[in-house]
């Protein structure tokens, strides 16, 4: 059972991606590649997810994903998330993409035994 201190860290390394994709056009290739990775990933924070899939198939500038986010975010049935946190520039995107390859990595090696799915969902 993970930590509140692993908890804690995978809910800023899912901000950090987010805000990466909601903050700049940056090279296509790491922007494809985290979009590739989160895909099949399994989110700690429902908002996250909420905001993911948002975020994932539209390409816009970053101007239009902050006017349009919440439009589409309320379309998807949540209303109230608060925006604002993955317009903060993320800490370390470095760091954060490790992270995600070596949870992508481990979620590979037991994706046979492990009957979860990766749904929206919001924990208590």
């Amino acid at each position: 059972m993970p930590s509140n201190n692993e908890n804690r860290d995978a809910f800023e390394m899912e901000r950090t991606l987010l805000a990466s994709l909601c903050l700049s056009r940056q090279d296509e290739m790491i922007r494809s590649q985290i979009l590739q990775f989160l895909r099949v990933y399994h989110w700690e924070s429902g908002d996250h997810r909420a905001v993911y899939d948002a975020l994932s198939g539209w390409t816009v500038e970053p101007a239009e994903i902050r006017s349009g986010l919440p439009a589409r975010l309320t379309r998807m049935g949540f209303p109230d998330i608060d925006i604002a946190p993955y317009f903060e520039p993320p800490a370390n995107l470095t760091d954060a993409l490790e992270w995600l390859r070596q949870r992508i990595g481990r979620l590979q090696e037991t994706s046979c035994s492990d009957p979860r799915t990766n749904g929206i969902h919001r924990r208590g």
